[in-house]
């Protein structure tokens, strides 16, 4: 039997909260901010809530870095998914759109 555990990481106001793991197999690490993060650990999903980043790291060097409202980040298939909205919105991106620095 599996047990699900959903956790809530907030951020102390005006902070970000932080994430990082290292993925399995490569030199590779993930990290990513956002104002809340929750983990659903049955269905191994990390999400970041308001103002999310999520980068990626070959080793020490950035290889992808996302922004965005809301991303989901799988950690069973190192996939991620990210949404726009208000909450994206800053005084260098007043729409609040996606940002995504690819190589």
């Amino acid at each position: 039997m599996s047990v699900r555990v959903m956790a809530e990481f907030p951020a102390a106001p005006g902070k970000l909260a932080y994430y990082r793991k290292k993925r399995d197999g490569v030199d590779e690490y993930i990290e990513g901010e956002g104002e809340r993060i929750e983990y659903d650990s049955r269905a191994d999903l990390v999400k970041f809530i308001k103002r999310a980043v999520v980068r990626r790291f070959k080793g020490a060097t950035l290889s992808d870095e996302t922004t965005g409202a809301l991303i989901v980040y799988d950690n069973n298939t190192d996939v991620f998914t990210v949404d726009s909205g208000a909450a994206n919105r800053s005084a260098t991106n007043p729409g609040g759109r996606i940002r995504a620095l690819l190589s």
